[in-house]
């Protein structure tokens, strides 16, 4: 690819906002993915770094 081309620098800006289009859809839906299961009432933690904390084989909170 010819970057000092116009054609080039064009193709390299048309990816460039693909990319960036991909990027926020991806966001928008991880999103409403974490906002669905705040609504269900399942939490996200990372229990192996949440202090006092582990999951049980339901995925419950449980404190040490």
């Amino acid at each position: 690819m010819n970057t000092l081309d116009s054609k080039g620098e064009f193709l390299i800006t048309l990816l460039g906002s693909l990319a960036q289009e991909e990027s926020s859809n991806i966001s928008q839906i991880t999103r409403k993915g974490i906002a669905y299961r705040f609504q269900e009432g399942k939490v996200i933690v990372n229990h192996n770094r949440f202090l006092g904390y582990t999951k049980d084989e339901n995925g419950e909170l449980i404190i040490v």
